[in-house]
């Protein structure tokens, strides 16, 4: 307990929190988890198998052993706990790539820009690779590579929580619901097995939209910007895990054009994680800063989203909490 150390120490127990980042994502990428899946196996095995020096390796995976990441069984070989079953790369639910992402070189390159953003209120990211545009821009002509494994980090965190969200919510009065920026359609097709007869219309970029429709998902489409216009008319119009993409004044153009699509009497359902000042939130309170130094954006608290909801013509008329860090924010039109 925090209150049985001298402050010191607890000071100092905080800074091995970044070799255990640094090691999860060494052990991530070398698929340790997915090397034990089937059985625990001999630390000189598993370097064998995936190239590492053996001594060294086993004073990395004593580490996570310690904390409760992976096991030594009794002769001990390394074996996956409740915890590195996540790091499988075959599971659904799986962190791997999530954790690749965190402890990324481009990452770590950011995370020491962090005292500019600090300073200034404008994204590390800016500092980090002055000579890219922005992250997207960075992905696509500078870090392919890392820009792949950024896109299944977010499509794996995200669709981990699409079931929750689906179940959370009564959606079988809608006639057309509307999913902006819904990447592969995964939440509009969990929502369409409860509710088929729903008209499920996926709404993103254009070239977003040709692979979607390649794998003959059930679903309708439009392709475009929701920064210049919508216009499939609904009502009800869902946005997962995009606003904390996004500053105010980009959130409040988005907001804007899902208005005018919007049926009289429809709804609006913006589905995010929420800050709360007043409790104890190690991950999402870390996600903001994350968000700040990535893209100058933010998670947000109820009332920051009641604030820019109002700006754009809409009111807050509940919130509803999922089985998941996310919570279903429901508005309507003023």
């Amino acid at each position: 307990m925090h209150n049985q150390l001298p402050p010191q120490a607890i000071l100092k127990g905080y800074l091995p929190q970044m070799l255990l980042t640094k090691s999860l994502n060494i052990v991530a990428e070398l698929n340790i988890a997915d090397i034990v899946a089937n059985g625990s196996m001999s630390v000189d095995e598993i370097a064998q198998k995936c190239e590492a020096e053996s001594k060294v390796l086993f004073r990395l995976l004593r580490v996570l052993v310690d904390q409760g990441i992976f096991i030594f069984d009794e002769k001990g070989y390394v074996a996956n706990s409740d915890v590195s079953e996540f790091l499988r790369s075959d599971v659904p639910g799986s962190q791997r790539n999530f954790i690749r992402m965190m402890g990324s070189d481009w990452m770590w390159t950011i995370f020491n820009h962090l005292d500019s953003s600090v300073k200034t209120g404008e994204s590390s990211f800016s500092q980090a690779f002055p000579a890219a545009d922005n992250l997207f821009q960075y992905f696509s002509s500078i870090n392919p590579e890392g820009g792949k494994i950024f896109s299944q980090s977010m499509s794996s965190m995200s669709s981990t929580y699409d079931a929750t969200v689906a179940d959370s919510y009564d959606f079988s009065g809608f006639d057309t619901l509307l999913d902006i920026g819904g990447a592969e359609g995964n939440l509009l097709k969990n929502i369409k097995q409860k509710s088929p007869e729903i008209n499920a219309v996926l709404f993103d970029l254009p070239h977003v939209i040709e692979q979607v429709k390649a794998t003959d998902s059930g679903l309708a489409y439009e392709a475009g910007s929701f920064f210049e216009e919508i216009k499939t008319p609904a009502d009800c119009i869902l946005i997962k895990y995009v606003l904390h993409n996004w500053k105010d004044e980009q959130c409040l153009k988005i907001l804007q054009n899902c208005r005018k699509s919007m049926r009289e009497g429809g709804k609006l359902l913006i589905v995010e994680m929420l800050i709360d000042n007043d409790k104890r939130q190690v991950f999402e309170k870390s996600m903001d800063v994350v968000m700040l130094m990535l893209l100058q954006a933010a998670e947000r608290t109820r009332e920051e989203f009641s604030s820019l909801l109002n700006e754009a013509g809409f009111k807050l008329t509940r919130v509803i909490p999922t089985k998941s860090p996310l919570y279903i924010l429901e508005a309507e039109l003023v």
